[in-house]
């Protein structure tokens, strides 16, 4: 989720990680970065079901139904959600989202590039 529609949720709001796992917010931390202090980051302590707390960054949360992300970011839930036991750990998730994203987004240009051969040879 993008850091302005962060800021308008609230401590028991439902919010959703990765694998559409539903979770309630327990509390918001909002802080300014030392070296750029007009910049700031949103982090969210996220309860699950059974109670467990984690923490986690506002751009790895999400509303239920992906409001406002882009294709890239739907297309990494779907695919993270349907292969939840890929995972070992969840440590490393962030990085293989913007795996995932920059493949996706290179798909992308190449089927647009290949779109546009064909349409010149014709």
């Amino acid at each position: 989720m993008r850091m302005d529609m962060a800021i308008g949720v609230k401590p028991g709001d439902t919010l959703y990680n990765c694998f559409m796992e539903e979770l309630k917010v327990d509390c918001k931390i909002v802080a300014a970065l030392d070296l750029f202090p007009s910049k700031h980051y949103m982090k969210f302590i996220m309860k699950d079901r059974s109670g467990h707390k984690e923490e986690y960054d506002c751009t790895d949360l999400y509303f239920s139904n992906l409001e406002e992300e882009d294709d890239a970011e739907k297309s990494w839930v779907l695919w993270a959600k349907d292969n939840k036991s890929f995972f070992m750990d969840t440590k490393n998730i962030s990085y293989l989202k913007e795996i995932f994203k920059n493949g996706f987004g290179r798909g992308f240009q190449y089927k647009q590039q290949i779109t546009y051969e064909e349409m010149m040879q014709k």
